[in-house]
């Protein structure tokens, strides 16, 4: 069963490998802006230190864990905000480092903040072609062969070079903020024309409520490569900026439902914070799923003058 499972899953994450380059969605991405938008880092007014690790559907041989650690914050002095993420996927016989860094130049006006920015990625893929088992192949003393053309005896790499172009706009009402992924460099070894990264969208709308000491955040995400579209409605409240909790709803129609998730939170001390995230699979492959997605998050926040957002008053001081 879990050889026709490992390759069951390779024909369904290898075709969106030739056809997309998509990596999992983190129920946690929030625990720092500018994983989501490059140039929303810093807008915040602190530096921000995180690290997070994903276990997606749990139970099926091959599936995606992820690995995260970022960093980002304002540069006063420039009138701007830098930040950088590196990050570790595993995908069934793919194995995947990012990297990406970007400074954004903070334009406080009247009525709006605009964040202008532009960011350079790295992706480097591996895949493990001998990893695989097909129902008709022969393993052993006989020979090595999966007897299927469409199939890649050995490993190959891919790396790939990106500009990451992005502008994030603050209202008094709400925010929003686009960002695109232009590759400019690739190369594959040894073999040819089996990936190839696509151009990159993501886009955010984010609107904040605060009554007393409870604020209210709903958000709308879009992740696109141009071939597939994820997207992603997140609601979140927290008590006094020490509790958190939130669900969030992953998919657009009824063929493209991903996961419905819940997160929590808690501040363990002036600046550290913990989040935990937990996803009830919806898509084609939950029958044969054990268990839930898991999310864990830790956050180091420090230098921040005030922690609010959305009201434009405030930012001529920090910047």
């Amino acid at each position: 069963m879990k050889i026709f499972l490992v390759w069951t899953l390779y024909w369904l994450l290898g075709w969106g490998i030739t056809q997309a380059q998509q990596s999992p969605l983190s129920a946690l991405q929030f625990i720092d802006p500018s994983r989501m938008i490059l140039s929303a880092a810093g807008l915040q007014g602190e530096n921000n230190l995180s690290v997070t690790y994903r276990d997606q559907w749990t139970g099926l041989p091959g599936r995606p864990v992820t690995a995260a650690a970022g960093c980002s914050g304002p540069l006063k002095s420039l009138g701007g905000a830098w930040s950088g993420l590196v990050s570790l996927d595993q995908l069934g016989l793919q194995r995947a480092i990012s990297m990406r860094t970007g400074y954004n130049q903070v334009f406080p006006m009247e009525q709006i903040l605009i964040s202008a920015g532009l960011g350079l990625g790295w992706d480097h893929r591996n895949w493990d072609g001998n990893a695989v088992r097909t129902p008709e192949g022969i393993y052993g003393t006989q020979g090595f062969d999966h007897l299927d053309p469409g199939l890649v005896t050995g490993t190959f790499n891919h790396n790939a070079l990106e500009i990451i172009p992005s502008v994030y706009i603050q209202t008094r009402w709400a925010e929003t903020g686009i960002e695109l992924g232009v590759p400019i460099l690739q190369q594959s070894a040894p073999v040819r024309r089996i990936f190839s990264k696509h151009f990159l969208l993501k886009y955010a709308l984010l609107r904040e409520f605060k009554f007393n000491k409870v604020e209210l955040l709903s958000q709308l995400f879009l992740y696109s490569d141009f071939i597939r579209t994820q997207s992603e409605l997140f609601f979140k409240m927290s008590y006094n900026g020490n509790i958190f909790g939130g669900i969030s709803l992953r998919g657009y129609d009824r063929k493209s439902l991903d996961a419905l998730g819940m997160m929590a939170g808690i501040r363990l001390s002036n600046h550290l914070f913990l989040y935990l995230g937990v996803e009830m699979p919806l898509n084609a492959l939950r029958s044969q799923l054990n268990g839930w997605n898991q999310d864990f998050g830790l956050s180091y926040r420090w230098g921040a003058r005030d922690g609010r957002r959305g009201i434009p008053i405030i930012y001529n001081p920090r910047w």
